[in-house]
């Protein structure tokens, strides 16, 4: 496998990964009414969730083909998600008493985090990969 492959593929597999984590946490931050916190009414929230999960499946088809675009996108998709995640959950997430479901609810909001900050590192080489082949 040449080593353009191996950078898509990691960013392939963060992808997939980060999208299975934002899922289960997005559907945790509904059952607990985080859009109504957020200002937003539901059906705002579930459109704001298609556009998301729309642009998230694009970059992944981008990564996939070894796009430079798709390698940026995904970099800026996982600092936006690193800060907005912390931002909202992190002091809560670890220092707050019993939080939503407990330990299942704090595994979502850290796997997004995690996973996104996978995404960065590999999306971050996979580009600069890219970038020095042009």
């Amino acid at each position: 496998m040449d080593e353009n492959r191996r950078w898509s593929n990691r960013v392939v597999a963060a992808a997939v990964l980060l999208a299975g984590f934002g899922a289960a946490h997005l559907i945790d931050d509904f059952l607990y009414g985080i859009p109504a916190d957020l200002g937003l009414s539901n059906e705002l929230g579930q459109a704001l969730a298609v556009l998301y999960f729309g642009l998230t499946s694009l970059l992944l088809v981008l990564a996939a083909r070894g796009n430079k675009t798709g390698y940026a996108g995904n970099l800026a998709l996982g600092l936006f998600l690193i800060a907005a995640d912390i931002t909202k959950h992190g002091e809560e997430g670890l220092f707050a008493g019993p939080w939503r479901t407990g330990l299942v609810s704090r595994a979502f909001a850290f796997g997004v985090i995690l996973a996104s900050v996978a995404l960065v590192v590999v999306s971050y080489g996979a580009w600069r990969h890219t970038r020095a082949k042009t």
